[in-house]
């Protein structure tokens, strides 16, 4: 016991995050060592033992200098990487959706201050990105500083050649019937190389990022955490009138026995069997606008219009196991009178921070720690509820509230690890920025003349986004390298594209019955011996190739041929509702992607026009009433066009090189900023401008 925690000791000193970074990295020179010494001891074995009796007289003199000498040799090596760092800190901040023109516009009217300020003392540019303009696909660019073709995710949904079916890149199964869960990305993000150099690191909220990795430092999980249930949104809309409403897997009906109620809960699967739920009940007071709440040992009463707080739920899954989630509900209705219905909200069951029952943070207890510093917080990749918002389930006046709730807490967490933050890299993002804009857009880009956002876009530039600007500024130094950025603009979001409609409408795809039969989801009507192509994804086209697709009847030497063929088409239709061309361009994916993924990928990426976008069912494999159709949901804005339309919006306050930035450039900048070396593998480069910095 006594040499098992002295070995502890002495590696504690390495720092339990980086010793196996620095082993690692040492392992070979150690093992040369290794063997050199066993040699010596075999020579000069009978010397050996006469100098270690008289050693083991002062054993622990002996000891004491060896953990000097390694609390030295660390320190020494620690001192030698800060001494090829150029600044003590780098502080990266990413504001999703973030409009570089929204930006200016504002900017002009004097309605972002803070922004104002850092632009003054830096510089602030257009930020090119990759097609498709898709969260998942930028932020992995932006981690990574290689295209899609080398790190693997190419949409929010990707498809199984062998299966036809879809699968999520931002986080699914590691393998059919599993019930642990993984992500897409397959190259290495810049927080790898910082920890193996040894370099403190903290990654808050990074999209694509469950589950959490090891760092020299701390990691919170974002885009791609599940709830309980494993899925990416598990929220319940109970009424006492279904029927009112479009038939949808979030839609439960509650039936009230004079003024009681009740209703379940949704939670994850048990040990063995289905999914467990919890039963709670409720009694409304129309003459107090309020609703009470029994949920296991939880009494609350919530007002109508109002949220409640976090509820504590404990889901007894097996013998001895539980699983603890949060959620929150929102009142809606109470009635008045027996024609007017009850509506309740009830939020997804998400992973309780204080006891997580997946690992969301790195190292594990980071979740706790976290929740003591700042409160409970939400831990959904997804929190803003933005497709309870979509289809009305939860009113609009509500998801902005809660977008408020969940962007307050980032902002806690930006201002934690601000007050902690001595030296290395702290990366924090803001996302509620999209899902505002996803809901609160209010141009036009089809109609001439009414091409402004709206107000209720404005209100978030302006109070959330430059308060974000407001608290970097408090915050930076002449220590400070400030990096900022988004990753794609906005604009709106009014009609539908159905690409698996246009392919059948135009001889590409087969289809089993007509087309007006309903349950087309997941190619469940497609003939694919007669099928070439088929649209899964929102921006993807895939030919159906002999030897890669599961039934494909396309050779590989007429792919190119049948490629061109196709994109000449899309982009020659004419949607007859807007006389518009929605098509913009359409990229062969060999041409826009090079690596040893590019093969996992489409073959054609489809760029729209603003206003313009894929169709919900075809995401999915399925078909609609017709090619182009208008969106009607509350979703108005969009960046799901071609990139040359939202480019993102990027910010420094260090000289940079003449040339325009690109998501790719961020992380090899970073690395630059650090002294580290760039991998050869990355595409993009150091925008720094060392010479200009120098001369400063």
């Amino acid at each position: 016991m006594k040499k098992i925690f002295k070995f502890n000791f002495f590696c504690h000193y390495i720092d339990p995050g980086t010793g196996g970074v620095v082993f690692g990295s040492i392992g070979p020179f150690i093992a040369v060592a290794a063997g050199f010494l066993l040699a010596f001891l075999a020579i000069f074995r009978q010397y050996l033992k006469i100098m270690l009796y008289r050693i083991w007289k002062f054993k622990w003199l002996v000891l004491i200098l060896l953990i000097v000498l390694s609390i030295a040799m660390y320190f020494f090596l620690n001192t030698t990487q800060k001494k090829n760092m150029h600044f003590k800190k780098i502080l990266v901040v990413g504001i999703d959706g973030l409009d570089p023109d929204i930006c200016r516009e504002l900017l002009q009217a004097g309605k972002m201050p803070n922004l104002q300020a850092l632009i003054s003392n830096g510089t602030f540019k257009d930020l090119q990105i990759i097609n498709p303009a898709q969260s998942p696909v930028s932020w992995s660019c932006l981690a990574c500083g290689v295209n899609p073709g080398k790190h693997g995710i190419f949409d929010f949904i990707h498809r199984d050649p062998k299966t036809y079916l879809p699968r999520l890149s931002i986080c699914s199964p590691s393998s059919r019937g599993s019930t642990s869960l993984k992500n897409d990305l397959k190259a290495e993000p810049f927080w790898n190389y910082t920890s193996k150099a040894g370099i403190p690191t903290t990654i808050i909220r990074w999209p694509v990022t469950f589950p959490p990795e090891r760092i020299t430092g701390e990691m919170l999980s974002g885009l791609g955490v599940p709830d309980v249930c494993g899925m990416l949104n598990s929220y319940r809309f109970f009424t006492t009138q279904p029927e009112k409403w479009p038939e949808s897997k979030s839609l439960k009906r509650i039936i009230l026995s004079e003024k009681s109620f009740s209703g379940k809960i949704p939670g994850p699967k048990k040990s063995f069997g289905d999914n467990v739920e919890i039963e709670f009940t409720g009694e409304i007071s129309p003459e107090n606008s309020s609703v009470s709440f029994q949920i296991q040992n939880t009494n609350l009463i919530v007002k109508q219009g109002e949220f409640s707080p976090f509820i504590n739920l404990n889901y007894k899954v097996g013998l001895l196991k539980k699983i603890k989630a949060i959620c929150t509900i929102y009142v809606s209705k109470i009635p008045n009178n027996p024609d007017e219905p009850l509506e309740l909200y009830f939020s997804s069951p998400e992973i309780d921070p204080r006891d997580p029952a997946l690992k969301i943070t790195e190292p594990p207890e980071f979740s706790k720690k976290l929740s003591k510093e700042i409160g409970t917080f939400h831990t959904l990749g997804i929190a803003e509820d933005i497709n309870a918002a979509k289809v009305g389930h939860l009113p609009l006046n509500a998801f902005f509230e809660q977008c408020r709730t969940v962007d307050g807490e980032r902002m806690k967490m930006l201002e934690y690890e601000l007050s902690k933050f001595s030296s290395g890299v702290l990366a924090v993002v803001f996302d509620t920025s999209d899902r505002w804009q996803h809901i609160g857009w209010r141009g036009s880009a089809l109609t001439p003349g009414k091409e402004n956002q709206g107000p209720i876009v404005n209100e978030y530039y302006e109070l959330y986004a430059d308060k974000i600007f407001g608290k970097i500024r408090e915050a930076i130094d002449s220590d400070t390298a400030l990096i900022v950025f988004s990753d794609h603009g906005f604009t709106s979001f009014e009609r539908a594209f159905n690409m698996n409609n246009w392919l059948v409408e135009n001889g590409y795809m087969t289809i089993k019955g007509d087309l007006s039969e309903k349950d087309s989801a997941l190619f469940k009507k497609v003939d694919w011996s007669r099928t070439k192509a088929y649209c899964l994804g929102f921006c993807d086209v895939y030919l159906n190739i002999k030897g890669r697709e599961k039934n494909g009847i396309i050779d590989e030497k007429n792919a190119a041929a049948l490629k061109n063929e196709i994109s000449n088409r899309l982009k020659q239709f004419i949607d007859q509702d807007t006389k518009i061309a929605p098509v913009h361009e359409v990229y062969d994916a060999n041409q826009i992607y090079f690596g040893e993924y590019q093969k996992d990928g489409p073959d054609l990426v489809v760029g729209f026009k603003p206003g313009y976008r894929m169709g919900w069912q075809t995401a999915i494999g399925g078909l609609a009433d017709k090619i182009c159709e208008t969106e009607e949901s509350e979703w108005k804005g969009d960046h799901l066009v071609d990139a040359s339309f939202v480019s993102g919006t990027f910010l420094v306050n260090f000289p940079v090189i003449s040339k325009q930035p690109r998501t790719v450039d961020i992380a090899p900048t970073i690395l630059g900023l650090l002294g580290l070396n760039i991998p050869a593998d990355m595409d993009g480069v150091s925008l720094w401008e060392k010479e200009s910095f120098g001369a400063q």
